[in-house]
C-alpha cells in the first residue's frame, strides 16, 4: 500500500529527462588540467556559436588510469570540471553531460611508467574463457590506444564496483547536468584478441551461481543450455552496474540524466560483449546514448555508402528510438562532410531522434562544418521533431533472444554486414524491403510492449523470430484475435525464450503470410521508381498549442539534387491543415502551395539535396 507521505515523495520526484535533455543538440569536447582559462573559454565560446546545446565533456578521469585512481590527480580533475568547465558552460546557456569511462582502464605511457592497474588491483581485472586477464600493452587495433599504454578490463561484480560507485558520486556533485558512461561491458574483442567471452573470476563465477545454481562457468558452448544461461547473466551483471550507477549518482543529484554508450546497437556486439539496450528499458532514469560507427569513422562517414547501407542507417536509428521510449534518444554518428551531416541529422529528424556531431574517428573537438546550420534548423524546429509520434502501421518485432540464441553472437565485420546470421540477416531484408516499397514501420521489442501497441499497428512482421517466451507468444495470439494480421517467416516460434526447441510451435494457428503483402497508404512519392529508391519519407505527426500537426521529413540517400517531388499524404481522421512550409539546412524556408482532396494531402517538394522538414500545421 502506498502512504500519503510516500506518494508525496513519487509525486515530488523529478522527471528521470527533463527537457533540455529531450531537444539536445550534442557536440564533444575534451578539457585538458592545464587549459588555460582562456582556452576553456574559447572552446565553449565556439560550440555555443555553433548551436550546440549539449556538450559531452572528456576530461582525464575518461581516459586516465592515474587520474581516475590516484585521489590528488581525481581532486584536480574534480575541481577543474567543478569550478572552471561546468560554470563557464552554464554561463553560455549550455548543458554539460561529463563523459566517464566504465570498466576500462587506461594506464598512458604505463610500459614506461610503471602504472599497471592489473598489477595493482589484480582482483579488479576480467579473467577470459583461457584464464588470461584481460591486460593488454601497445595499440592492439585501437586508434585511442598509444604504443606505450597499458590498457586493462575491470568487472563489474570484482571489489572495483564499490570503489567506481564512490567515484560516480563524487562526480555527481560538481554540478554537471548529466553524467555519460562509455564502455560498460565486458570485452569480447581486441584487436588479435578474439572471443574472450569474459568474465571467469571468482567474483562473477559466486554472482552466476548465485544467480543461476551453476557452477564452475561453463566454456563457449551455445549448445549448452547452462552456456546460455551465462550469456544472459552478462547481460543482467551489466544491467544491475548500470542501475546501481544510476541510483549512485541521483542519490547525490536527482536531477542529473544518466546515460550508458552502446555501440552494438541491433547487432551481435550485445550478445558477444553482454551489453543490451533493450535490457535497460527496466530502469526509467537510464537512457542509451547509441555511438552509430558510419561506413568508414576515419574519413568518409556515409560518403561512400550503399543504399542498403542507409536503410540499414535508418534501421539502426529506429533500434536507438525502439530502446529509448519516453526519454531521449541520443545518436552519436561520424560524418566525412557537410552534406553527409546533412543526411545523417536528416534520418535522425525523420525519426524524432536527437543528433551528435561529428567529424571521426573522435567523438570530441571535430566537426566537419555542419554545426550551425544543422543546429539552427533543428532548433527552429524542434517542438515538430521531438515528442511527435510515427503514423507507421507496421511494427517490425525485435527479439534480443533470438539475437542472443539463434545468431549465437555472430556477425559481420560492421554494423553493415550479415555475417552467418539467422534472425539479423532476415531482419535487415525484410526491413530494407519495406523501405525499399516505402512503407513506413517502427521496430517494436517485447521489453517496450504497452497495452496500446497491439491495437495501434494493423499489421506485425516477425522476420525469423524464433525464440518466443510464452508471454510473447500470448500477446501475439492476443493481436491476432483482435485483427491485427502477422506475418512470421523463417520458423518463427519454435523455440522458447531459452532457444530450446518447442514441441508445438507457440504461433501456431497463425498463418506465416507473406512479406509482399504488407501495405500502406500513408503517402505516395508520384515520381519514377529510380528516384523513389533513393528516398527516405517519414510521416510523423504531434501537437503545438493544443493543435495537431504533421510532418513529412524526406531525405535523399545519395549525393546529388533532385527536382519537383510530388507527395500524397493521407491526413488523419478530424486533421485539415490550414500552412504547409518547407525547411532544410542546406535552403531558405519556403510556404508551399497544397491541396486537399478526399482526405490526401498533396504538395511538391521544389528540390532536395540532402534533407528537408515539410509540416502541414492546422494552428496559427
Amino acid at each position: 500500500m502506498i502512504t500519503a507521505a510516500l506518494l508525496i515523495c513519487v509525486l515530488a520526484a523529478p522527471p528521470a529527462f527533463l527537457d533540455w535533455a529531450k531537444t539536445a543538440r550534442l557536440a564533444g569536447a575534451s578539457f585538458e588540467l592545464d587549459m588555460t582559462d582562456a582556452r576553456i573559454d574559447a572552446k565553449l565560446d565556439r560550440l555555443a556559436a555553433e548551436g550546440v546545446s549539449v556538450v559531452v565533456a572528456d576530461a582525464p578521469t575518461g581516459w586516465s588510469y592515474t587520474h581516475w585512481v590516484d585521489p590528488q590527480r581525481f581532486a584536480a580533475v574534480l575541481d577543474l570540471m567543478q569550478n572552471r568547465v561546468i560554470p563557464r558552460a552554464h554561463a553560455r546557456g549550455l548543458r554539460l553531460v561529463w563523459y566517464l569511462t566504465t570498466l576500462e582502464l587506461i594506464s598512458v605511457n604505463g610500459r614506461n611508467n610503471g602504472r599497471d592497474p592489473a598489477a595493482e588491483f589484480p582482483d579488479w581485472v576480467q579473467i577470459d574463457r583461457h584464464g588470461n586477464p584481460l591486460a593488454y600493452t601497445g595499440r592492439n587495433g585501437a586508434f585511442w590506444l598509444g604504443k606505450n599504454d597499458i590498457d586493462v578490463w575491470v568487472g563489474p561484480e570484482t571489489p572495483y564496483r564499490t570503489f567506481f560507485l564512490d567515484r560516480v558520486a563524487a562526480c555527481a556533485a560538481a554540478g554537471a547536468d548529466g553524467l555519460w558512461f562509455d564502455v560498460a561491458y565486458y570485452l569480447n574483442d581486441l584487436g588479435r584478441h578474439e572471443e574472450l567471452w569474459p568474465s571467469y573470476d571468482a567474483y562473477t563465477a559466486a554472482a552466476f551461481q548465485s544467480a543461476y545454481g551453476i557452477a564452475p562457468i561453463p566454456g563457449r558452448d551455445f549448445d549448452d543450455p547452462a552456456f546460455r544461461r551465462f550469456v544472459r547473466f552478462r547481460q543482467q551483471s551489466i544491467l544491475s552496474l548500470a542501475r546501481d550507477t544510476s541510483a549512485a549518482a541521483r542519490a547525490i543529484d536527482p536531477n542529473l540524466a544518466i546515460f550508458f554508450e552502446n555501440w552494438c546497437l541491433d547487432g551481435a556486439g550485445a550478445t558477444t560483449y553482454g551489453q543490451d539496450a533493450l535490457d535497460l528499458l527496466s530502469d526509467p532514469t537510464l537512457a542509451t546514448a547509441h555511438e552509430l560507427t558510419p561506413i568508414d569513422q576515419d574519413r568518409t562517414g556515409m560518403r561512400r555508402a550503399s543504399l542498403d547501407n542507409w536503410r540499414d542507417y535508418v534501421s539502426m536509428v529506429k533500434f536507438s528510438v525502439e530502446s529509448n521510449p519516453n526519454r531521449p534518444a541520443w545518436i552519436l554518428s561520424y560524418a566525412g562532410s557537410k552534406s553527409d551531416s546533412y543526411r545523417q541529422a536528416g534520418v535522425h529528424v525523420a525519426e524524432g531522434a536527437n543528433f551528435y556531431e561529428a567529424k571521426g574517428p573522435e567523438m570530441v573537438d571535430d566537426s566537419t562544418g555542419s554545426r550551425p546550420a544543422v543546429f539552427s534548423w533543428i532548433a527552429a524546429n524542434e517542438e515538430f521533431i521531438y515528442g511527435t509520434e510515427s503514423l507507421a502501421e507496421v511494427a517490425v518485432y525485435f527479439s534480443a533472444r533470438t539475437r542472443d540464441f539463434v545468431d549465437r553472437g555472430e556477425s559481420g565485420d560492421s554494423a553493415f554486414q550479415l555475417g552467418s546470421t539467422t534472425f539479423f540477416r532476415e531482419y535487415r531484408k525484410q526491413t530494407r524491403r519495406l523501405q525499399q516499397r516505402q512503407v513506413n514501420f517502427d521496430l517494436l521489442a517485447p521489453q517496450s510492449l504497452e497495452p496500446g501497441d497491439a491495437g495501434r499497428y494493423p499489421w506485425l512482421l516477425l522476420p525469423a523470430v524464433q525464440c518466443l517466451s510464452d508471454a510473447e507468444a500470448a500477446w501475439i495470439h492476443a493481436y491476432a484475435q483482435a485483427g491485427g494480421q502477422v506475418v512470421h517467416t523463417r520458423d518463427s516460434g519454435s523455440r522458447d525464450e531459452w532457444g530450446q526447441p518447442r514441441a508445438q510451435n507457440a504461433l501456431a494457428g497463425i498463418l506465416p503470410g507473406d512479406p509482399a503483402e504488407i501495405e500502406s497508404d500513408g503517402f505516395r512519392v508520384l515520381a519514377g521508381q529510380s528516384i523513389r529508391k533513393r528516398l527516405l519519407v517519414e510521416i510523423r505527426t504531434g501537437t503545438r498549442g493544443g493543435n495537431p500537426f504533421l510532418t513529412a521529413t524526406v531525405v535523399h540517400l545519395k549525393p546529388g539534387r533532385l527536382r519537383r517531388i510530388p507527395l500524397e499524404i493521407r491526413l488523419p481522421p478530424g486533421f485539415t491543415p490550414g500552412t504547409v512550409r518547407l525547411t532544410a539546412p542546406d535552403q531558405p524556408d519556403r510556404a508551399l502551395d497544397f491541396s486537399l482532396n478526399a482526405g490526401t494531402l498533396s504538395f511538391t517538394i521544389p528540390k532536395l539535396k540532402t534533407a528537408v522538414l515539410v509540416i502541414a500545421d492546422s494552428g496559427p
